[in-house]
């Protein structure tokens, strides 16, 4: 009897070593579309000791890659990218469908631009999807990235079976990113929350298994349905783009009034209900996410028959807010044809190369409307905005942005704009008239009598030096 407790022990032994043996054999991970999303998850992920495949049909992008280029500016990134590249755990590829048939989960991490209606274009996602199916000839996982109408996950599953793929052959999961341009490593690395959206209880462990060192007691993760996966994420950026049209509504209401609109902020924000982040008041809000999501989430709640008011007054408000630092030009220097005009910061945010939905793109419009001759300068984003518009004139440094300008319009809080200082030396011989849409200029600290300073949701108060803040 005790001989054969032993033997049985023994069996199990061996029955427990193969199944720990196979929960080290970590999964293979292909990631499809590298911009973003795709690049930061897939770098991350391999990072965090996974083998990674990223997948792109633009043969450049990947080629740089391949030759340890990161086209886009994104803090931390390509230095884990080369760490991971060196393990052997991270490789590039333009084959989509191999880097698919070798996989065991698949990340859809593709784009849905916004179309002209506001809705978000599907066509990228459909054409992985096409590229994928014919993998499918044993279970993999789907994962879905990409930020995706409510209802799409279902769509996709209907979508594959029409094409014949067996519904055994797939599970679908939904797993909505919040990572932030300039910011997205620490995002991913650190995040809030995970939200993971799946009616298969298998595949939803298999993806929460992938975050497992992420997790903590502050980081929870949040198993859903994909329908409310996807909303959770329309509804959050919907709703930090309706926090900031708020305050910058109230910003204008501080500059009729003489209230002091950085006071009311920061008290707003001590309310623990309310919270201090998204409460800056500036030219409005632009890039790749917050018009698109908000477009998006109204196009598909009209499609329900719901109709959101607030998030609809959010867009309108954002829209007047983007035209405030030339209408406050305006209001120092009512003529601006011929005159030249400096924009200091080109993307949407910074610590970003990206110009997508920049606030920047309407002010330079405005200026061009108005006949202003334009000088340009972002440290990263130069390139970039070079192909909106090419015919302004692009500088190397701030030195050459500031030198012999009438007006100065800071549409970017990168710091090296804040020390402006001895901006005088290089300004033209008359007043100099900033506009300092991202409220960073420290006035105090300007010893000229040259310049005048106008800043967002400040009533215009003149001073005795001919120092002015607006």
């Amino acid at each position: 009897m005790i001989k054969s407790t032993n033997a049985a022990y023994a069996i199990l032994s061996v029955i427990l070593f193969c199944n720990v043996g196979c929960t080290i054999n970590k999964p293979v991970i292909a990631v499809i579309g590298t911009g973003y999303v795709g690049l930061v998850t897939g770098t991350c992920l391999a990072h965090l000791g996974n083998n990674v495949i990223c997948a792109d049909i633009d043969q450049e992008k990947i080629n740089a890659l391949n030759n340890g280029v990161v086209l886009m500016y994104e803090p931390g990134l390509k230095e884990l990218l080369d760490e991971s590249v060196l393990k052997n755990q991270l490789q590039f590829t333009h084959d989509s469908a191999n880097a698919a048939q070798q996989a065991d989960i698949i990340f859809i991490a593709v784009d849905t631009p916004m179309q002209s209606d506001g809705t978000a274009n599907m066509a990228y996602l459909e054409s992985a999807l096409q590229t994928i199916a014919p993998t499918l000839t044993k279970h993999k996982v789907l994962c879905i990235k990409s930020t995706v109408p409510i209802g799409t996950t279902d769509y996709v599953q209907q979508l594959l079976m029409s094409w014949g793929v067996e519904k055994h052959a797939f599970s679908l999961v939904m797993n909505p990113e919040f990572l932030r341009e300039g910011s997205a490593v620490q995002d991913f690395l650190h995040p809030d929350r995970i939200v993971i959206g799946s009616r298969s209880y298998q595949a939803a462990q298999q993806i929460k298994s992938l975050y497992e060192p992420l997790l903590t007691s502050n980081t929870p993760c949040t198993i859903v349905d994909p329908a409310t996966a996807e909303t959770i994420k329309y509804a959050s950026n919907s709703f930090l783009a309706v926090k900031i049209s708020f305050i910058n509504e109230i910003a204008n209401l501080c500059e009729q009034t003489g209230a002091d609109i950085c006071a009311v902020s920061h008290a707003m924000g001590l309310d623990k209900r309310i919270g201090p982040y998204f409460l800056k008041h500036g030219a409005g809000f632009g890039g790749s996410c917050f018009p698109k999501d908000c477009n998006a989430l109204l196009h598909n709640a009209k499609k329900w028959g719901v109709s959101l008011p607030t998030l609809s007054a959010c867009l309108l408000t954002n829209e007047e807010q983007r035209k405030k630092p030339v209408k406050k030009l305006l209001d120092f220097m009512p003529n601006l044809h011929n005159k030249s005009v400096t924009v200091l910061g080109l993307a949407f945010k910074a610590g970003t190369n990206d110009v997508r939905n920049s606030c920047a793109i309407t002010t330079i419009d405005l200026l061009l409307q108005q006949g202003a001759h334009i000088k340009a300068y972002d440290p990263v984003a130069n390139t970039n905005m070079k192909q909106l518009f090419p015919r302004i004139d692009y500088c190397n440094c701030l030195e050459d942005a500031i030198d012999q300008t009438d007006a100065i319009i800071i549409m970017t809080d990168w710091p090296e704009f804040k020390q402006l200082e001895n901006i005088s030396k290089k300004s033209s011989a008359h007043d100099l008239i900033i506009i300092d849409a991202c409220n960073i200029i420290d006035c105090s600290k300007l010893e000229t009598k040259k310049i005048i300073v106008g800043k967002m949701g400040k009533k215009y108060e003149a001073m005795d030096n001919r120092r002015m803040c607006n």
